[in-house]
């Protein structure tokens, strides 16, 4: 059985330094590109429900969906993790982990007294079922679980006021006991107006908090360089989205534009190709390739 949750795979990725990727899946097939991408580079993977997705277009029925892909996730031969992604409210969280997920993510409150007894509340739950938790200290900006437009693209102004204060992060991880914490270093979800700057030395600071394994939220849009120092300075799980949709939309375009008649069949298939084709690239920007653990 290949299903795990956060804390040894991140424990592992912490201890030999690489990245994991980690990404929302909309249908059967999107977690199927995702999954044989990371079998073909023999990589851990963690596959993410997000919560925001399914109250904002609710075309796919959650209950449904879970079976086939806990399935997929115990038979595939590296370890999956099957994540909520920005959950919202305690009975809505635990409805996901009675489901089966093995982690879930509560998405943070400004008001960070709020923020930490909203996530010790879902860790002492959480906990129970041995599924790990994900807290958040420094709001990140844009829309969390959801593909960017580029209409709403943040500024840098916007990002840096968000950023992640890490005696917050300290008294949150401390008093919360979560497993990972999303931080704001410089990254927003969907699209940045200017090309973004990335505060690495935030990220060596707060990497030194004891007992927890740093995330980073909207990571497309980045350079290889930031990726690896990223990875170099403590994060491990990297939140990607809007650049796999936008590989998947950039195929579907051309498949449409192209000459003669083009079936849906072969524009699905040749836009999950263009998703699986690169989260194994980031799979290797991250350094998780061949880094499988197995039983």
């Amino acid at each position: 059985m290949s299903l795990h949750n956060l804390k040894k795979i991140l424990g592992e990725a912490r201890r030999h330094k690489y990245g994991i990727l980690a990404s929302p899946v909309f249908n059967f097939d999107s977690a199927e590109a995702l999954l044989s991408a990371a079998e073909e580079k023999d990589s851990p993977i963690i596959i993410m429900i997000s919560d925001p997705m399914q109250k904002k277009y609710g075309y796919f029925n959650f209950q449904c969906l879970i079976g086939p892909l806990l399935e997929m996730a115990k038979g595939s031969p590296v370890p999956v993790v099957l994540h909520l992604d920005h959950g919202s409210g305690y009975e809505n969280i635990m409805r996901y982990i009675e489901a089966g997920l093995t982690s879930v993510m509560i998405s943070g409150d400004r008001d960070l007294d709020k923020n930490m007894e909203d996530a010790k509340k879902i860790v002492c739950a959480a906990h129970k079922y041995d599924v790990t938790v994900e807290g958040e200290v420094g709001l990140i900006e844009g829309e969390g679980g959801l593909e960017g437009t580029a209409d709403r693209a943040s500024s840098g102004e916007d990002i840096k006021k968000s950023y992640t204060d890490p005696h917050e992060a300290k008294a949150f991880v401390e008093y919360t006991g979560v497993d990972a914490l999303a931080v704001s270093v410089g990254t927003s979800h969907g699209y940045f107006k200017s090309a973004p700057s990335i505060d690495f030395g935030l990220i060596s600071i707060l990497s030194r908090i004891p007992d927890v394994s740093l995330v980073v939220h909207g990571a497309s849009g980045l350079e290889v360089s930031d990726y690896r120092e990223m990875v170099k300075r403590g994060i491990i799980k990297f939140n990607y989205y809007t650049g796999l949709i936008n590989a998947a939309s950039q195929e579907a375009r051309s498949c449409l534009c192209s000459n003669g008649e083009v079936s849906f069949t072969e524009c699905n298939w040749r836009s999950l190709k263009a998703i699986k084709e690169k989260a194994k690239w980031l799979m290797d920007i991250f350094g998780s390739s061949g880094k499988a653990i197995r039983k």
